[in-house]
């Protein structure tokens, strides 16, 4: 085994202090990526099921207009004929 100087032994130290930030940054970065892609595909779920929930309440509008169509033929129907 080599023997080093107390300056270059210093030197491989920091060097290794310096990997090893690398890699803890190399590590967080990963799982920080990992985690925003489980996000936007939560987002993207959830844009959909919005998007379904919107067909679904124009569906729902659009059925309340044909009974109030329906509600007032019927009142129109059923008026005496004597208010006509």
């Amino acid at each position: 085994m080599p023997e080093y100087s107390f300056s270059t032994y210093f030197i491989l130290m920091i060097f290794l202090m310096c990997v090893c930030r690398c890699q803890a940054i190399c590590d967080l970065s990963f799982q920080l990526e990992k985690e925003l892609e489980c996000r936007n595909s939560e987002v993207s779920k959830l844009q959909q099921v919005v998007s379904d929930l919107q067909v679904y309440v124009q569906q729902e509008r659009e059925q309340v207009l044909r009974l109030y169509t329906e509600n007032d033929r019927l009142q129109v129907y059923l008026l005496p004929d004597s208010t006509l």
